[in-house]
């Protein structure tokens, strides 16, 4: 087992030593180098990543000591380290193509320069216009909160005007039903009052009636002549019932 994983160690560096070659090669070449040199790289990555993990099974079945398991681990962070070399490469790569060649050859001419110099200004006006649109987005969000804040007061508020409006309703019904009921109570009054005034009224009338109807019979009515408790025609006797203030 030890001789089996001796044998992935011999493969694992062969894999490590030919992948920083390719790199070294692409870091001196061009862009198309540097694609070429990526490619072969990353491709030597997963084969040395395949052999570690073949190094690990034959480490956990035959090692009793724990030190294939240390190599193992050793071995995985030169993996870690080749990985960050092909993504500095990477970059690289990507930041050539994007300027049109090497680093040399795309900021060699003041032209290219002052584009590159005007598009970075380009995206910092742009990026600027973000950042304040929003700010301003901001702002306007919290004039929406304290919009929506005072809406929610004014409409607290307006109910309790309605509540108040409500009550004030309520206390005028109550008043219109007691003012009808004393006006009913009222108006039985005064009728009970014209009633009695009107049964006076014709008391009064049946009273005097019959308080003339007896004098007048009493006028009509002759004495006999023979007697001798007749008055005399000469003689004037004062009638108190003829005085016109005999009714008073």
């Amino acid at each position: 087992m030890a001789n089996v994983f001796r044998g992935y160690v011999k493969e694992f560096k062969e894999c490590l030593d030919e992948a920083r070659k390719r790199l070294s090669e692409g870091h001196a070449g061009d862009v198309n180098a540097k694609k070429v040199a990526l490619a072969d790289a990353n491709r030597l990555w997963k084969d040395a990543d395949q052999i570690v993990k073949q190094m690990q099974l034959a480490a956990r079945s035959g090692d009793s000591s724990g030190s294939l398991q240390r190599e193992v681990d050793g071995f995985k962070s030169e993996m870690a380290n080749l990985k960050r070399e092909i993504q500095m490469l990477q970059d690289k790569s990507d930041r050539s193509a994007l300027l049109g060649g090497t680093d040399e050859e795309a900021i060699g001419s003041i032209e290219e320069r002052s584009m590159l110099r005007g598009d970075r200004q380009r995206l910092m006006g742009v990026t600027n216009n973000i950042v304040s649109a929003q700010t301003t987005a901001n702002d306007a969000l919290d004039v929406g909160r304290s919009t929506l804040g005072d809406l929610a007061r004014q409409r607290e508020r307006l109910e309790q005007s309605r509540l108040s409006i409500q009550g004030i309703k309520s206390l005028i019904l109550d008043s219109g039903r007691i003012i009808k009921s004393m006006w009913n109570g009222n108006y039985a009054e005064t009728a009970v009052k014209l009633a009695i005034c009107l049964v006076l009224l014709i008391l009064i009338f049946v009273i005097s009636y019959l308080r003339w109807f007896r004098r007048g019979s009493q006028q009509h009515t002759p004495e006999p002549s023979g007697s001798p408790f007749a008055p005399s025609s000469n003689t004037t006797t004062a009638n108190p019932d003829s005085s016109p203030f005999a009714n008073i």
